[in-house]
């Protein structure tokens, strides 16, 4: 699976009232699709581990895409560099949480 075609199946995932309650807690939503963490974490089971894919859904900037990559990357891959990296672009505790997990 590409990165746009895993982003078209998000898209067609996408639940407008979930934008409209994250927003009402005062998250940025200008690039959230609103795909649930049920359905995200199915995902990665679907596709599996991929860490190339992982690191291209991270820098597509889509906070739905980017907590799908945790659940696609191979956490041998993070070194402390990359680690810092993604630390500077979490900005929720959705991200945060996902992110420790993986």
């Amino acid at each position: 699976m590409t990165k746009q075609e895993v982003i078209e199946q998000l898209k067609e995932m996408g639940n407008p009232r979930a934008i409209k309650i994250w927003a009402r807690m005062d998250m940025d939503t200008s690039n959230y699709l609103g795909v649930g963490l049920t359905k995200l974490k199915n995902l990665g089971k679907k596709i599996k581990k991929n860490h190339p894919l992982s690191v291209e859904l991270w820098n597509s900037g889509i906070r739905d895409a980017m907590l799908l990559s945790f659940f696609l990357a191979d956490p041998k891959e993070f070194t402390p560099e990359i680690i810092n990296k993604y630390i500077k672009r979490i900005d929720f505790w959705d991200m945060s949480d996902n992110f420790a997990a993986t």
